[in-house]
């Protein structure tokens, strides 16, 4: 897994790696060690704020990487350098540009807080294959994602997760959905459907 979480990048002045995003459903973490790149990010315009804007699939309808429709997406341009380390959450659109010949080292992870727009994300990914990222990970990424619902099972079912919610502060359950709330409870269930259908979602399969 190493491998797949952990990459580096050396690239030239002006290197340019079009619209996509990462496999899997991948939230990622990149830091440059040297030069500059710019980081360009994407995301729909006139979002509902009840509705995640990759819960559809109509999202990238009409998607083409050398043209993104302006009327569609806004773009946010971040300026990357050794003094920026940048978070971005799963299933983000986004363009990089080389202003120099640049040295990165980037981590690929599931975050709680993202981790229904993730499974959004692995499932574009497995539809629309290199039509919308540029990298496939092996199936083994599976494996992290039924050890989150591992955490969740342990904490509700096995230590009574449900009691503790109510009388404990929430800081101390970060890395656990909220079954109590709305959004919680679909975050729990958009993961349990992708392992529902794990065999399905699995390339080798096809």
């Amino acid at each position: 897994m190493k491998n797949v979480t952990s990459w580096g990048t050396a690239a030239t002045a002006n290197a340019l790696s079009w619209f996509h995003i990462d496999d899997d459903g991948f939230a990622t973490c990149v830091s440059v060690q040297a030069g500059m790149k710019w980081w360009v990010l994407a995301r729909k315009k006139d979002r509902n704020p009840r509705a995640d804007e990759m819960g559809s699939i109509s999202t990238f309808f009409r998607w083409t990487v050398e043209d993104i429709d302006g009327q569609v997406w806004e773009l946010e341009a971040v300026l990357l350098d050794p003094t920026v380390a940048l978070y971005m959450r799963g299933c983000t659109p986004h363009l990089v540009v080389g202003l120099a010949h640049t040295i990165t080292h980037g981590r690929h992870f599931y975050a709680t807080c993202g981790i229904r727009r993730s499974m959004f994300g692995l499932v574009h990914t497995f539809v629309m294959g290199y039509g919308i990222t540029n990298t496939f990970h092996d199936d083994g990424t599976r494996s992290l994602i039924r050890q989150m619902m591992g955490l969740w099972y342990r904490h509700y079912i096995i230590r009574s997760g449900f009691a503790s919610e109510l009388l404990s502060p929430r800081w101390i359950h970060e890395h656990v959905p909220d079954m109590l709330t709305i959004d919680g409870l679909l975050d729990v269930i958009a993961v349990g459907c992708v392992l529902e259908f794990t065999t399905a979602l699995s390339r080798s399969r096809y």
